[in-house]
């Protein structure tokens, strides 16, 4: 028994030993042993033929025994290894970003299903009806490696992120998250793994990196290519007609050693940063926003394009810094001719590069980085999220500006992203999740396209690489009515002179835009939907409500009441109680835009001939909640969960705010109240605001 946290540690062991000393076994026990585990030795495949498979799969593992013994031995084979998958992984992605492979995707993992099973894997993934070149492809890179090895220069870019990861950890290993020590220490007890402290473990991995060269990782990967021998696993739809068989997988690796395959081109050293560094400019106004006085302290510059930074230092983690941002407009300002471009304009830009990098050149610069960032396209806005180390805030800074100023639109990542929804558009049915999503929102805002979930086969084949470009730049391109935000561990001043550099420095014009309301009103009666989608023995039942708020001034601490209440019935009844299903969940959440609404959330997943059964058991909970309000066990769980939980600040919800409390100051105002709220709230009064948001003669039930 593990415990971590803030706790008396005498205390936790007599409450540990009160608990679990007396007790006895059941019965007699079969004594456990481990499988006996070995390399293969040969080629061996399996191919799995699946009516639910939306893609072709084909994936190469080198399986056998897991070595690790805690020895900096077995630590520098995991590494060359590991190493060596990255890189092949690396390639394949690389021609992807050239248009030169026949998959979509390609992702390296550990299949080590069972304990002391090591199974290093590279998988690709593409539309079915090139499974069979796409196999081809990922196996002869294996041959490639194995017979040529690798070269100094994609070493390099691969030891580049390796060696920033390790650097993160250690920085931030003064503010390590317990979920983070107690993984490590069920690592250790069931598998042996070593648990260093964070100075000898970055002693041990960093002298590894010194020495690792190109030779040493060719040398591991051929002895582990030669002792486990591949495994390949494919998977393919049923509709695939000329899907490989087993037999002819296992003939194709026999061939490969004699096929003649040439070493890749040297990796090219290229561009080592993204853009040149701009003279800065000074903000106009300066400003404080309210703050709780605690994590919650910003300052807000403005500068003369319209933008406004928000910077908000915190000491909640090490070298931990969250960004958001946000502008007005989205898909509401969108002209409905170009709303499948719009939908697809983030895939196409993000896979496109930045500036003057391609996408290869742009992973290059930014492998030894410990930086993302994601745009998106909403219903009302546009938006940014990501992150960085504390070093690499200026990156994520001209990751933004590049974006901003400096996007790219190239035609093989359009053709990428329309090959990899292809299978999706042709057959929803084939992914129930999917599935079941497009009945919902056909069910809450009917034919209206901004809420499609996925394109038509006519839209997406007349995706149109010059009418994203003229979308992406006209919700991009002025940021003059974009709020900017960071959360983190930062310097005031070095941000503030990033912010002027890279933000002050953007085309901006004052903000004239606001979005556009497109909002389809809840439906006024029950609607069900019923949707039969892939096979096997799962189905889903969702409901969901939408409701006016009742007080925005308490909203979201009752929202969160309810989930907590929700949940803790759900789980009681239907699940521990019944045996109905494993997994019941439950969500109620706030949207001010377009409209003020609250929206419930209820899944519940079971047998597919048990769903009407369990639809009218979650009514008639709900109708009892309804009635008599949640008992006094449920309420004081509930409030007892949201104390501790409100009582938790993270970098991610605190930025996530900041980016909407220029243009919503109320916002903040009502987080930094969220405790004074919750101490007031009454079961009483919680079980008015369940009548107003869950009606039961108004709402939209799905079942897959």
């Amino acid at each position: 028994v593990m415990v971590v946290g803030d706790i008396d540690v005498d205390e936790v062991e007599a409450e540990v030993r009160g608990r679990f000393e007396s007790l006895t076994a059941r019965g007699d026990s079969t004594p456990r042993t481990d499988p006996p585990l070995a390399s293969v030795g040969q080629p061996t495949a399996a191919v799995l033929v699946d009516p639910d498979a939306t893609t072709g799969d084909a994936g190469v593992a080198l399986p056998g025994p897991w070595l690790a013994d805690g020895s900096i031995a077995s630590l520098r084979h995991d590494t060359l290894i590991s190493l060596a998958f990255d890189m092949i992984a690396t390639r394949l992605t690389d021609d992807i970003s050239r248009g030169l492979a026949p998959f979509t995707s390609a992702s390296v993992y550990n299949n080590g299903m069972v304990r002391w099973l090591d199974a290093p894997t590279v998988v690709v993934s593409g539309e079915p009806d090139q499974l069979s070149a796409s196999l081809d492809a990922v196996t002869a890179e294996f041959e490639r490696a194995r017979r040529h090895g690798f070269d100094t220069g994609e070493l390099d870019r691969a030891l580049r992120g390796y060696r920033s990861d390790l650097q993160a950890e250690f920085d931030g290993s003064d503010t390590v998250q317990d979920i983070d020590y107690i993984s490590r220490y069920v690592d250790h007890f069931l598998s042996g793994q070593p648990i260093p402290n964070a100075d000898t473990s970055f002693q041990i991995y960093d002298s590894i990196y010194a020495d690792v060269t190109p030779e040493a990782v060719g040398k591991e990967f051929e002895e582990l290519f030669a002792d486990a021998a591949p495994y390949v696993l494919v998977t393919a739809p049923d509709s695939l007609t000329d899907t490989p068989g087993q037999d002819d997988v296992l003939a194709r690796l026999a061939a490969l050693p004699t096929l003649d395959i040439a070493p890749r081109e040297a990796t090219a050293t290229g561009a080592t940063e993204l853009m040149a560094v701009p003279d800065p400019e000074e903000e106009v106004a300066t400003e404080s926003l309210e703050a709780d006085g605690g994590f919650v302290d910003p300052t807000m510059l403005t500068f003369a394009n319209g933008a406004k930074v928000v910077l908000n230092p915190t000491s909640i983690a090490d070298d931990d810094i969250y960004f958001a941002a946000t502008s007005p407009g989205g898909l509401s300002l969108v002209d409905e001719a170009d709303v499948p471009e719009a939908l697809n304009a983030v895939s196409v830009v993000t896979a496109s590069g930045i500036g003057d990098l391609d996408a290869v050149a742009l992973d290059t610069v930014l492998a030894d980085a410990a930086v993302e960032l994601y745009p998106s396209i909403g219903q009302t806005s546009e938006d940014f999220f990501g992150s960085s180390t504390t070093d690499d805030l200026e990156l994520l800074f001209q990751l933004v500006n590049l974006y901003l100023s400096e996007p790219r639109f190239d035609q093989v990542a359009l053709d990428s992203s329309i090959s990899s929804l292809q299978s999706y558009v042709d057959d929803p049915n084939s992914d129930p999740d999917l599935a079941e999503y497009i009945a919902y929102s056909a069910a809450r805002w009917g034919a209206e396209p901004r809420f499609r979930v996925i394109p038509t086969a006519e839209e997406l084949a007349g995706l149109d690489l010059a009418t994203i470009e003229r979308v992406w730049r006209d919700r991009f391109t002025n940021a003059g009515d974009w709020v900017f935000a960071l959360s983190g561990d930062f310097d005031l001043d070095d941000a503030t002179d990033l912010a002027r550099r890279y933000i002050g420095t953007l085309a901006g014009a004052e903000p004239t835009e606001q979005y556009e309301d497109f909002q389809i009103d809840p439906p006024t009666t029950i609607v069900t939907r019923e949707v039969r989608a892939g096979t096997g023995d799962k189905g889903s039942l969702t409901f969901d409500w939408n409701t006016p708020i009742p007080d925005p001034e308490t909203n979201s601490v009752y929202a969160d009441a309810l989930t907590s209440v929700l949940n803790i019935r759900l789980t009681d009844h239907i699940r521990e109680e019944l045996g109905a299903s494993y997994g019941p969940s439950a969500f109620v959440s706030i949207s001010t835009e377009p409209d003020q609404l609250v929206e419930t959330y209820l899944n519940v997943t079971g047998d597919p001939t048990t769903l009407p059964e369990i639809s009218t058991i979650v009514i008639a909970d709900l109708e009892s909640l309804r009635t008599d309000g949640p008992t006094p066990d449920e309420f004081d769980a509930a409030i007892a969960e949201l104390t501790e939980t409100y009582q938790y600040f993270n970098n991610q919800e605190i930025g996530d705010l900041l980016a909407k409390a220029p243009n919503q100051p109320q916002m903040l105002t009502r987080f930094n109240s969220r405790g004074t709220v919750l101490a007031d709230i009454s079961q009483d009064a919680l079980h008015s605001f369940i009548i107003d948001v869950i009606p039961l003669d108004r709402y939209i039930e799905v079942r897959t």
